[in-house]
């Protein structure tokens, strides 16, 4: 379930339940290019824990948490919600001096 645009690309995770939710997530941000946006569709308060959780632990910001509009809950279901997250910073040369690479 992933969705590519110009500048945002976006994975839907609200038809997965644990731990399938983090597999997915963990993908989508692996192949995510460099510099891009991703927008995540997931399902339910646990989830929307969960996956913030994840993104903390691997260093992502989430710039926006918003619940989906209307039109766009399959179906309309009070408990979907988006997250647009950061596009992962680089290394800088320094850091990976100190990091012994």
């Amino acid at each position: 379930m992933f969705m590519s645009g110009n500048d945002l690309q976006t994975l839907d995770i609200r038809h997965l339940i644990c731990p399938m939710t983090s597999v997915h997530l963990r993908l989508a941000l692996d192949q995510l290019p460099p510099r891009q946006q991703l927008r995540i569709l997931l399902h339910g308060r646990t989830t929307l824990h969960n996956v913030r959780a994840m993104l903390a632990t691997l260093h992502r910001e989430c710039l926006v948490t918003e619940l989906l509009p209307q039109e766009v809950r399959q179906p309309a279901d009070p408990e979907d919600h988006a997250l647009l997250i950061e596009p992962a910073r680089q290394a800088s040369a320094s850091q990976g001096a100190h990091d012994g690479r």
